[in-house]
C-alpha cells in the first residue's frame, strides 16, 4: 500500500463519515457512522446490525492488552469483538446509568478489564471488572467544559483532558495514575 491512500464508498468503505482508525496486525479498523469497517490490503468487510450491532455508528476503537478489540457506539455503549462475534460489554446498563444521555467522550480498558470512560456528566469514571463504578473526576453543575478525554499516555498511567467553551479558559488536564 502506498504511503498515503484515499478510501471512499467506491473502495467500498462503507461510509466517508469516519470516527476513528486503529491497525491491528496489517488490517486498519475504521469507526464509521455506517458501523464497522475493516480493511484488509485489499477490500473492505463492514460489521453493522446485521452481525449484532444495535448501532451502526461506532465512535471509538480501543485494542485492549489481550489484543481484544472494543467498539464505543453512538449511545455510549461498549461492545467486544472476539473470534468474529459481537458481543456487549456486561455492564453496558451502568454506563448509560452513569452518563444519563451525555455521549461518552474516550474510553480506555486497563489490562486488569477495568474501564476507565469520561463523559460530560458524571466526568471521568471507572468500572471495575465485577461491575462497581467510582467516579475518578467530576465537574460543577454549569461549568462551561467543552470536551472531555481519557487517555492511556503509556502503560498503565492514564490522562484527563477537557477544553472548555470560555475563550479565557484554557485547556486543563489532570493526571490519574491507574492502579
Amino acid at each position: 500500500m502506498p504511503p498515503f491512500t484515499q478510501f471512499t464508498t467506491r473502495q467500498g468503505l462503507p461510509s466517508t463519515e469516519v470516527y476513528h482508525v486503529l491497525e491491528q496486525n496489517g488490517r486498519l479498523w475504521m469507526a464509521t457512522d455506517h458501523g464497522l469497517a475493516v480493511y484488509n490490503g485489499y477490500g473492505f468487510t463492514t460489521i453493522s446490525s446485521a452481525q449484532g450491532l444495535p448501532d451502526n455508528t461506532i465512535l471509538k476503537l480501543f485494542l485492549d492488552d489481550h489484543n481484544v478489540l472494543w467498539l464505543q457506539t453512538f449511545s455510549g455503549e461498549l461492545f467486544t469483538l472476539q473470534q468474529g462475534q459481537i458481543k456487549p460489554y456486561a455492564y453496558n446498563h451502568r454506563i448509560l446509568s452513569l452518563t444519563r444521555g451525555s455521549i461518552p467522550q474516550s474510553f480506555c480498558v486497563k489490562a486488569d478489564g477495568t474501564v476507565l470512560m469520561s463523559a460530560l456528566q458524571p466526568g471521568a469514571f471507572q468500572i471495575s471488572p465485577d461491575g462497581r463504578d467510582s467516579l475518578l473526576f467530576a465537574f460543577k453543575k454549569n461549568e462551561p467544559l467543552a470536551r472531555l478525554y481519557v487517555h492511556e499516555a503509556i502503560s498503565g498511567h492514564f490522562v484527563v483532558s477537557g477544553n472548555w467553551n470560555d475563550e479565557n479558559a484554557n485547556s486543563a488536564s489532570l493526571t490519574i495514575r491507574a492502579r
